[in-house]
């Protein structure tokens, strides 16, 4: 993370969600990272090639892609913003 976003981040929610928050993205990288690894090596030792593992592997970059595409962002509401303060 960036100072600037973790600096927005917490002055809007506090330090300590944050923390889990990164706390969870390690996690879930370090367990993501594993289980890729270790499915490569299941899928390789079945089939006897890597084609199913690269297949996989695009099929999620696609789901990922169309569900990062349905996210609609919208700036959080601020108080005192409507009585210029």
């Amino acid at each position: 993370m960036t100072t600037k976003t973790t600096t927005g981040a917490s002055n809007n929610h506090g330090m300590i969600p944050i923390i889990l928050a990164g706390g969870f993205v390690f996690l879930s990288h370090q367990l993501g990272g594993f289980f890729g690894v270790w499915l490569g090596g299941v899928f390789f030792d079945r089939f006897a090639s890597y084609d199913q593992v690269w297949y996989l592997a695009i099929a999620l970059g696609v789901f990922s892609a169309i569900a990062h595409l349905l996210v609609r962002e919208r700036p959080a509401p601020r108080e005192g913003l409507a009585y210029g303060g």
